[in-house]
């Protein structure tokens, strides 16, 4: 593909086929599936957010002699450097990956860095670390890792109407083991908005916004996984790579408000705006009633399984909390939703602030 994509997202794109012929393709709709670093010649892409940045560093070495546990078992294990991934291969053979701070392991050097990591692990990696005790900083440069890329959890937009697809929308912390997860959700979500913006051209910005809205939700809800994740390790907040994500983890989600129970009476925000927006409805989305608060980039009709229109009209039909759970499971359009559902759709509400407490004495509750 010759850069730069249209603007548009769609129209004229000039390809280079195998024999080196350059021909021209006449496009409804460009979507950009090509990895989580794509050229700025081809398509410009804008950093929404971050979590700290990592460097991965890897090889790949002949399987040790280890305990049968570990034969065949992937393994994360934390050392000071960062964290090890230890994955047995089909060939005999295993990858050992080092998830460590870039700035760290410039300062150090890739190898050293690496050997470093070794010397500390107690899992089956300690059996690729070599005759020594101590890594020698002075010594000669240890052998350069085998992989080396950069590795950073990242949110991409881009001011095009491309639609974003896979890495290029946004990438996660192999920590959290949920890569294989995102890749089908996302893929599919993907299809379904490709397929909504062929068949139903007049809701094309509707849908590019709805997917750009289900890729952040997706990657906020694992960034709050992964940092809870690291804050499960103790041993190593006076190390670069552990103190920045513990650090972090302190201004992200213990200050997030999780309010114990509910007041007794809600209702909907008063400056809670009426807007379209979409929802899936089998291959395709559909246009339906959706709300967001002023400012916000977000347009919401649905919480999980729940439709937000019929817990809305509940709620300012009937304010009082007490009964709000029986209530909604006697309403056809919340039939399919369990209680548990519902109950984490008026708590995520309350949360982001799309619900208040009804004071006492005011009139409107």
């Amino acid at each position: 593909v010759l850069g730069p994509l249209p603007e548009d997202g769609r129209g004229t794109v000039r390809i280079v086929d195998a024999d080196g012929e350059e021909r021209s393709l006449l496009v409804r709709q460009i979507a950009f599936a090509g990895g989580r670093s794509p050229s700025p010649e081809l398509l410009p892409t804008a950093l929404r957010r971050q979590l700290p940045r990592m460097t991965t560093l890897g090889t790949t070495v002949t399987r040790p002699d280890v305990d049968a546990p570990y034969a065949e078992a992937s393994m994360i294990e934390s050392v000071p450097e960062g964290w090890l991934w230890w994955l047995p291969l089909s060939t005999g053979q295993v990858w050992i990956g080092l998830h460590c701070d870039p700035d760290e392991m410039k300062a150090r050097g890739p190898g050293r860095h690496f050997d470093a990591a070794l010397a500390h692990a107690r899992g089956p990696a300690a059996a690729c670390r070599g005759d020594y005790d101590e890594v020698d900083e002075a010594g000669p440069p240890a052998p350069y890792p085998g992989y080396f890329a950069a590795s950073t959890p990242r949110l991409l937009d881009t001011p095009t109407s491309v639609l974003l697809a896979g890495d290029a929308a946004s990438t996660l912390d192999p920590l959290v083991g949920g890569g294989i997860e995102k890749a089908l959700v996302s893929g599919e979500h993907a299809a379904v908005s490709i397929n909504t913006l062929l068949s139903r051209p007049q809701l094309r910005d509707l849908a590019l916004a709805h997917h750009r809205q289900f890729e952040a939700r997706l990657w906020d809800e694992q960034a709050q996984r992964t940092m809870r994740r690291y804050l499960e390790e103790p041993r190593y907040s006076d190390h670069p790579f552990w103190a920045e994500r513990h650090a972090q983890v302190r201004v992200q989600i213990e200050a997030t408000p999780d309010p114990s129970h509910f007041p007794e009476r809600l209702r909907m925000h008063p400056s809670l705006r009426e807007l379209p927006a979409l929802m899936r409805r089998g291959s395709e989305l559909v246009e339906t009633k959706g709300f967001a608060l002023p400012h916000s980039d977000e347009t919401l009709a649905t919480l999980g399984r729940v439709p937000l229109a019929p817990l809305m009209d509940q709620l300012s039909r009937h304010p009082k909390v007490d009964g709000l759970l029986d209530r909604s499971a006697r309403d056809a359009r919340l039939y399919l939703v369990s209680r548990g559902q519902v109950l984490r759709a008026v708590t995520e509400l309350l949360d982001r602030g799309m619900s208040v407490a009804v004071r006492e004495g005011d009139d409107r509750g």
